[in-house]
């Protein structure tokens, strides 16, 4: 990719050019490998803790029901965080949004049949530390519950990069289909 960036700007001496060029490069490198939006009904949002799930899971409820004018459900699998419920549950009223809290898979599976008539449903995990194998295993139990879905890896750029390249390695074995960076502004 370093090579593809730099490729042919050796010469150049106006540094102005040269990031133009690099940026322009690199755009077109990532616009050719982001998808776009998820056609899968069941989202669920999982990764370390305090990286921003439950935020980014507000504001893509909001853009979908506001602006896609799709019926959106919420469940809510984080009963460990002190508040977490009530951060969530404040979020769904604002948007007069379904919201369901599971403690257990058989719950999660039950709340997923009681939302039933929504077009999306988004699923907010606890956050888990990347080495916690138990931990892991527990929500592994709950993804069992929707084989039907699709699993964000939520990470914040707030983090140095070999702890991103850490959680990226131990979360893999959720399958995650997608990618989300939060806090791009610290």
């Amino acid at each position: 990719l370093v090579n593809s960036l730099l490729d042919g700007i050796e010469d150049i001496d106006d540094m102005d050019i040269v990031s133009d060029i690099i940026r322009t490069r690199l755009a077109d490198y990532l616009a050719s490998r982001v998808t776009g939006e998820s056609r899968q009904r069941v989202q669920v949002f999982i990764g370390p803790t305090g990286v921003g799930k439950t935020t980014t899971l507000a504001k893509l409820a909001a853009r979908y029901n506001l602006y896609r004018e799709q019926k959106v459900g919420l469940i809510t699998l984080d009963t460990y965080r002190i508040g977490a419920v009530d951060q969530l549950r404040t979020y769904a009223e604002i948007m007069s949004l379904p919201l369901e809290v599971a403690m257990t898979p058989r719950e999660f599976k039950e709340a997923l049949d009681r939302l039933h008539a929504c077009d999306v449903i988004l699923v907010d995990t606890a956050g888990r530390a990347p080495d916690n194998k138990a931990m892991l295993a527990e929500m592994r139990g709950f993804l069992d519950v929707a084989p039907e879905r699709e699993v964000y890896l939520v990470m914040s750029c707030a983090n140095r990069c070999r702890d991103l390249l850490h959680a990226l390695e131990k979360f893999r074995s959720f399958n995650y289909d997608r990618l989300i960076f939060t806090k791009l502004d610290e």
